[in-house]
């Protein structure tokens, strides 16, 4: 019986080896499971005002990094429900979100998305570098 029991141990281990060998998983590949962007939420990159506190090309990074890291899509009142206000692109959003879980934090943090426009009373117009950065 126990020799048995040892032939069967060793018929399921090589029914077991022969499963693995033969099925072989692909590559992850990131693209299964990739979201799209709903058009609304992306906006095109505004052009930078001139200013005589910023050099030209410091003007034409910013425009680049605005585009490339979507603010608009935080910065725009409505954007994150699919609503946006064009008229008010990258002026703020009322809307807080919360970067900390409401279930698993008893205080989760809330940020309200700020106004990066150049305007000098409410947006970062009157901010020095040092501020900015």
């Amino acid at each position: 019986m126990r020799t048995a029991s040892k032939h069967c141990c060793y018929l399921l281990a090589s029914l077991l080896l022969v499963a693995c060998e033969t099925s072989v998983e692909a590559p992850y590949n990131p693209l299964v499971d990739y979201e799209q962007l709903d058009p609304a939420t992306i906006f095109a990159t505004p052009e930078p005002q001139l200013s005589s506190s910023y050099t030209t090309e410091q003007l034409s990074r910013g425009r680049y990094m605005v585009g490339l890291l979507g603010c608009g899509s935080c910065h725009t009142d409505g954007a994150l429900v699919g609503d946006p206000n064009s008229a008010r692109l990258l002026a703020g959003f009322s809307t807080g979100i919360a970067y900390t879980s409401p279930f698993l934090d008893d205080d989760p943090g809330v940020v309200f998305p700020a106004n990066i426009t150049p305007d000098m009373e409410t947006g970062l117009g009157s901010w020095t570098m040092e501020r900015l950065v």
